[in-house]
């Protein structure tokens, strides 16, 4: 307790020795911290601004990518209805015994049909095919293929969308 009595001492001799300076030294230190507590405040303010748009920018690329996914997948429906359409054409064709050439001209619309629908099914699983794996040094998405034992991701599920709710319930 000694010390402490002989620091105070010291203090307010120190201070008797120049109270003009103390006084404004209190205003320009509390300035200074206040200036340099601001100026951090609107720095923080700014950098997470830039994050927030990279963000969106990102956001913005997945939000395309899902678009052309779903067009894909709106266009290969069409085409498998196109397709079941054409299929059940050539079967009442075949119930009604129709010319050998109505017989190959249908069945060849059938094959172009089934050509295309492949195609939009591939092209829709190629675009929904990858997951992301995070994010590298420079904040790019990283992504990668889904693997053989990831393949139900991309299949429909009977139930149609799930929830958070209900996938979590199912743990």
């Amino acid at each position: 307790m000694n010390s402490f009595q002989t620091f105070l001492i010291k203090a307010a001799d120190l201070y008797l020795s120049a109270p003009v300076f103390f006084n404004w030294a209190a205003g320009i230190v509390a300035t200074i911290t206040v200036a340099v507590v601001w100026f951090a405040y609107w720095l923080g303010g700014k950098l997470s601004e830039g994050v927030v748009a990279e963000l969106k920018g990102k956001v913005e690329v997945l939000e395309q990518r899902f678009g052309f996914a779903k067009d894909r997948a709106e266009a290969a429906a069409k085409e498998a209805a196109d397709t079941k359409t054409d299929f059940e054409k050539l079967k009442q064709e075949i119930a009604n015994q129709a010319p050998r050439e109505t017989l190959q001209n249908s069945a060849a619309v059938l094959e172009t049909n089934f050509d295309r629908l492949l195609s939009a099914n591939n092209s829709t699983s190629r675009v929904l095919g990858y997951v992301s794996t995070g994010f590298n040094k420079e904040g790019q998405l990283k992504w990668r293929p889904i693997g053989e034992d990831e393949k139900h991701l991309l299949a429909p599920h009977p139930e149609g969308r799930r929830t958070l709710a209900k996938n979590e319930g199912d743990n």
